[in-house]
């Protein structure tokens, strides 16, 4: 098979790192004398194919100055992903002064368009110059929903990079109201770790109330925050939350057990392991016990047990003792989909119907055909206790249910008929694919089957997607199990990395490879 690349716990906060800077497009002959240049990339954003306007955008960020900027941030609402996400990321290098006071302002936070300010709300975040912290609250709008959630973000980043200035104020007062009373969860949660960067006592007060909310985003944001600044009660609420009933949070508790990294928090990981039901959080804890021992046992409790009495009350972990991240899958899993095994009780499957799914092969085959072998091999495995969606998509998603179901055997011959007659065809959407999946709260895993390159929905460049793929799972944290077949090498890696910070496992094999598997009925 292709090669694995198994990947340990993900970082608990998402950090959106500077891309090399893309050389510029080639100037395009405007046809007209006596234009200047931006006249001219002014007209190529109106032309009819979005390769010649996303030349024009990045040709404009690459003059700079306040019109420049200008054209680039009307380019956010273009229709195409490629065009508009490539101004997105553009806007990082904004600097003049006068620009970002109208990102603030009427063409970027308080535009008229939804699309253009979830754009310049997440943008904000990555750009290079300071930010006036009183003008940046002023601009922040109460409403709850992505805008916010995007803009509490960004906030978060400016203050890790030491990137607002001026007085501060009015933005922590509205950052910590957010915090403590955001009815969205998302929000809030977001909200709670920007205060965290602002002013980190206010955070582990608001800590108090948020580990104790109802929705399980808060409570996992009240441990991100304890992770980042720990104190006695922080410690408290871990101990607490690791008996959480929400998936996600437990899983956020073995990230902060693992950082906290002394013999407490090795009790508290042990005692989780012995009575997790989930198949994926036993998993992690007992990968998070590995590395801080050097030792190999697996979901058993018991000589986790014998060795936790015999270490001092002063125990740390030394490096030397820590295996690597890489060093294999704690798991012995009977199920697989595609080759990669099935670490998990819940889960969904997206599956990508772009590109080349229904072009016939040398056997006569379509590419479909192998993904439904596949596919049955991977849902007959499914224990009975289990419980899974199907998910594939195109130009948008196709839930086959719109919440997990058992895996009965008559459930899984009636998603199999649904997927084996499904003839969706269209661009991939993974971005809208994965959102939908992370609708569910009892999902833990997605298994996606993809080429690597995205070309539809409102998001596509992976410089994107992966990181607000991130954000959106990091109050959740569910696995990104990822099969890439034959996925071009800088869009794998960038999966991979999905991968990685989600706590998942990346698989690159060819469709040669899988097709020669399900030909010999495997």
């Amino acid at each position: 098979m292709g090669k694995l690349s198994h990947f340990g716990a993900a970082c608990a906060a998402v950090v959106l790192s500077m891309s090399a800077p893309i050389a510029p497009a080639a100037p395009v002959a405007s046809g007209r004398s006596g234009d200047g240049p931006l006249e001219a990339l002014s007209r190529d954003l109106t032309a009819r194919h979005p390769k010649s306007r996303r030349g024009a955008v990045r040709a404009l960020a690459e003059i700079g100055g306040l019109e420049a900027w200008r054209l680039v941030a009307a380019a956010l609402d273009d229709p195409e992903s490629e065009v508009a996400d490539e101004a997105q990321l553009r806007l990082a290098g904004v600097v003049d002064g006068r620009a970002v006071d109208e990102l603030l302002g009427a063409r970027g936070l308080d535009s008229k368009s939804e699309n253009v300010r979830v754009r310049v709300a997440e943008a904000l975040g990555r750009m290079v110059g300071p930010i006036d912290a009183r003008e940046l609250a002023r601009a922040i709008g109460s409403r709850d929903g992505e805008v916010t959630r995007y803009a509490m973000w960004s906030v978060e980043r400016l203050a890790a990079r030491s990137l607002l200035g001026g007085e501060r104020t009015t933005l922590v007062s509205k950052v910590e109201s957010l915090a403590r009373s955001a009815s969205d969860a998302g929000t809030r949660a977001a909200a709670l770790c920007a205060l965290a960067e602002l002013d980190r006592t206010r955070a582990l007060a608001a800590c108090a109330s948020a580990s104790d909310a109802r929705a399980a985003e808060v409570r996992c944001a009240a441990l991100v925050v304890g992770m980042r600044a720990p104190d006695t009660a922080a410690r408290a609420r871990l101990h607490e939350l690791a008996a959480d009933p929400s998936v996600g949070v437990r899983c956020q508790a073995v990230l902060a057990l693992e950082a906290a990294a002394d013999r407490a928090a090795v009790g508290d990981l042990v005692e989780l392991l012995a009575r997790e039901p989930r198949l994926r959080v036993a998993d992690r804890a007992t990968s998070a016990l590995q590395r801080l021992s050097g030792l190999k046992h697996r979901r058993d409790a018991r000589p986790w047990r014998d060795w936790l009495a015999q270490l001092p009350e002063d125990w740390h972990p030394t490096p030397a003792r820590a295996p690597s991240e890489a060093d294999g899958m704690t798991t012995r899993a009977a199920a697989d989909f595609a080759g990669l095994s099935i670490l998990s009780d819940r889960l969904a499957f997206l599956v990508d119907f772009s590109g080349s799914m229904w072009h016939p092969r040398d056997d006569g085959r379509s590419v479909k055909a192998v993904v439904d072998q596949r596919l049955a091999v991977g849902l007959e495995a499914l224990g009975a206790d289990a419980r899974f969606n199907l998910i594939p998509f195109a130009n948008d998603p196709v839930p086959w249910e719109s919440a997990l179901v058992d895996a009965k055997p008559a459930q899984k011959r009636r998603a199999l008929e649904f997927f084996i007659g499904c003839r969706k065809q269209g661009r991939g959407n993974l971005y809208a694919a994965v959102r939908t999946a992370l609708e569910d709260p009892e999902v833990d895993t997605l298994m996606v089957w993809s080429d690597g390159v995205p070309t539809g929905g409102f998001h596509s460049n992976l410089e994107l997607v992966v990181p607000l793929l991130l954000e959106k799972n990091r109050f959740r944290n569910v696995a990104f199990d990822l099969i890439l077949v034959d996925a071009p090498s800088g869009s794998a890696r960038r999966l991979q990395e999905l991968a990685r910070r989600s706590g998942g496992r990346a698989l690159s094999t060819s469709l040669d490879e899988l097709a020669s598997v399900s030909g010999k009925g495997g």
